[in-house]
């Protein structure tokens, strides 16, 4: 049995909101082979993307197929309608395509299109590999450029929101898949986002070093948001921005603004969370961002294989963490926002830690460690013996 992730994207959609409109377009995915079952199954939806047309969905699915075996997939697109709500038939269909996925993961780059009749489709379906963990991640802007074109400009300030971008080998190229997106934060040119988190597998298939982008853009209604600024990273970079208190100074033409890792947490969805690079262990953010918006989850499945869609996804870039896996074999939504979904522990004061899935390898928890400055860092005799204990460090006195 195989676990692959399968992500979307679209260009140059035919637009079906008329003359003066733009369409808001969103998909849905469902397995049409799946043992057990004599009607296809729904494994999700993707977030909406209002007034785009060449839209690049973050919402991905995650399931299982034996290799050698057919299993086929359709990717229906459509344009949200006001009156829509969760009936898909009052949503004006785009169109739709169907893939196997083992033809997908033996293509080039794992990459396959279909014609829509208007615009094309892009699936990528790559391996997955649940225990990678999740990064846990708080960003905030400083200084950043005001982009803002209005009549108001001296009044008016951005509206950014932040995007983390994983790189991938595309027949045509290298791309810059996007695997999270913010909110966005009004009028504000030092926005602190609202607390993420993200499948590690998805951002860098587990390896540290990858390269990573960060982005940040000026929100504009019409769909054609302004690129402020970006940094080129890696995982490793975020940690160690976070733990040394270092600080990346944006790319663009103005030559301004800054993005500080306020937290950086490498964990897993049960047991052991991990380190808060940067500072003291402590308890995760417990307030609630504003409810997401959605078009609707699987409905039509029983309990047990009821694919968990919908939690953290966003129409547009507004509220909420734009970011989800929608897992299927687990039954669960494997990256949420923390405020939506019970917390595993942290190595916190009397917390109680599973040693049985150690995330980090040694190297890198010494690493870490040892790169960030006491006065950053304050572990206790307890602390430190619980990491020794599920990581192998040396105890210290």
């Amino acid at each position: 049995m195989v676990t692959v992730k399968l992500s979307l994207h679209a260009e140059k959609l035919k637009n079906t909101s008329g003359i003066f409109g733009v369409s808001d377009p969103f998909a849905t995915v469902s397995l049409l082979s799946v043992p057990g079952r004599d009607r296809p199954l729904e494994l999700g939806r993707t977030e909406v993307i209002q007034n785009n047309l060449s839209p690049d969905w973050v919402v991905s699915f995650v399931f299982d197929y034996e290799p050698g075996e057919e299993m086929n997939f359709v990717v229906t697109v459509y344009d949200q309608t006001s009156k829509g709500g969760e009936n898909l038939k009052k949503h004006k269909e785009m169109g739709h395509a169907k893939f196997d996925a083992e033809h997908v993961l033996r293509s080039p780059g794992n990459h396959r299109s279909a014609s829509l009749g208007g615009g094309t489709l892009y699936v990528t379906v790559e391996p997955y590999d649940r225990a990678a963990g999740i990064l846990f991640l708080e960003l905030r802007g400083i200084d950043l450029p005001n982009v803002e074109r209005t009549l108001l400009t001296s009044l008016d300030k951005s509206d950014p929101f932040v995007e983390l971008s994983a790189r991938k080998l595309h027949p045509n190229g290298t791309i810059w898949d996007v695997v999270y997106r913010s909110e966005r934060v009004d009028n504000d040119l030092d926005p602190w986002w609202e607390r993420a988190s993200v499948s590690v597998s998805a951002l860098c298939q587990g390896n540290l070093m990858q390269p990573i982008k960060i982005s940040v853009y000026d929100y504009n209604r019409g769909g054609d948001h302004e690129l402020m600024g970006w940094v080129d990273t890696s995982l490793d970079g975020i940690l160690a921005a976070a733990a040394q208190g270092n600080r990346f100074k944006l790319e663009n033409k103005y030559k301004k603004g800054e993005i500080e890792v306020v937290r950086a947490v490498l964990g897993t969805s049960v047991g052991l969370v991990g380190l808060v690079a940067g500072m003291h262990i402590e308890a995760p953010h417990t307030s609630v961002p504003e409810p997401a918006r959605t078009i609707g989850a699987a409905s039509d499945a029983g309990a047990a294989d009821r694919s968990v869609a919908s939690v953290g996804q966003l129409a547009g870039v507004r509220g909420g963490t734009n970011q989800a896996l929608v897992d299927h074999a687990s039954g669960s939504e494997a990256n949420t926002p923390l405020s939506t979904r019970a917390e595993a522990p942290l190595l916190s004061g009397g917390a109680e830690t599973d040693t049985s899935k150690p995330l980090l390898s040694d190297p890198t928890l010494r690493r870490i460690l040892l790169s960030s400055p006491p006065c950053q860092v304050s572990l206790s005799k307890d602390i430190l013996a619980k990491l020794s204990c599920c990581c192998g460090m040396p105890a210290q006195n």
